[in-house]
């Protein structure tokens, strides 16, 4: 396991989750990877466990190709009006999943 310390030498894209309060972390991230503009989000202050309506909203105000959010755990990717949106999954517990982005192409992986 990596140290708070070893994990900020990493050149890491992180969010601050809802269980997150202690940590200096923003809100939102936006980032550009090979010519995509993303947008990382937590997704707790977007309400996606009850669906993606808000995230949508914000995603397009961003004018984004891709939104990667989390919060629900559960692996998903939608496209929506040209937005592809992303949750991960959960690298440990039940059904644990990862995904990884090479090539143009994004692929899911279970744990």
């Amino acid at each position: 396991m990596l140290s708070v310390k070893e994990l900020e030498t990493l050149n890491l894209i992180a969010v601050k989750g809802n269980s997150d309060h202690y940590l200096d972390l923003p809100k939102i991230q936006l980032i550009n990877l090979e010519n995509l503009d993303i947008l990382v989000v937590h997704g707790h202050e977007h309400n996606v466990k009850y669906g993606l309506e808000q995230l949508i909203k914000v995603a397009e105000s961003y004018d984004v190709d891709l939104c990667i959010y989390g919060h629900t755990h559960q692996k998903q990717m939608i496209v929506h009006k040209g937005i592809t949106y992303l949750n991960p999954g959960a690298i440990s517990g039940f059904n644990g999943s990862y995904c990884l982005y090479e090539n143009g192409k994004i692929t899911f992986y279970e744990v």
